[in-house]
C-alpha cells in the first residue's frame, strides 16, 4: 500500500475495516480505488441532483394552475 504521507489514515482504515479478517486481496485492489469510487459516486449524486431539477423544471414549466 502506497501511503504518501497518510501513514496514520492508512492505518485507521485498515484496523477499522477489519481489513485483515476479510477473504479480499489486497494486492488485487489497485492504488487510488477507494478515491475513484468516492469520485464516481460524487458524480453520481450531481448528475441525480441535476436530472431532479431538470424535472422539476420540466413539471412545473407544463403545469396547470389550480384555479
Amino acid at each position: 500500500m502506497k501511503n504518501e504521507g497518510f501513514h496514520h489514515s492508512a492505518f485507521a482504515l485498515n484496523h477499522e475495516s477489519l481489513l485483515h479478517k476479510s477473504s479480499i486481496n489486497i494486492s488485487a485492489v489497485p492504488p487510488g480505488a477507494l478515491i475513484t469510487l468516492l469520485q464516481k459516486g460524487l458524480q453520481y449524486v450531481e448528475v441525480e441532483w441535476h436530472l431532479t431539477e431538470v424535472n422539476f423544471l420540466f413539471l412545473s414549466f407544463f403545469s396547470f394552475p389550480f384555479i
